[in-house]
């Protein structure tokens, strides 16, 4: 998932991520696994303040996981 860039920094992203997860949830998903570039730094915090953990990183890509 992306924002575009004027529309960054509004909580946007939050509110995605939550409503992702939700509906993970409501379709009976017992984790969410994702994966980001790992220079984004503003999105690895993003994940990993919403409980994400790292679970493997390549030399590109960063990938995080949650029990949900």
């Amino acid at each position: 998932m992306s924002v575009k860039k004027p529309f960054r920094r509004q909580e946007f992203a939050q509110i995605m991520l939550v409503h992702l997860e939700n509906y993970a949830i409501k379709l009976g998903y017992p984790r969410l696994v994702l994966e980001t570039n790992k220079e984004w730094m503003s999105a690895i915090n993003l994940y990993k303040n919403n409980g994400y953990i790292e679970y493997e990183r390549d030399h590109q890509r960063i990938y995080l996981t949650k029990d949900l």
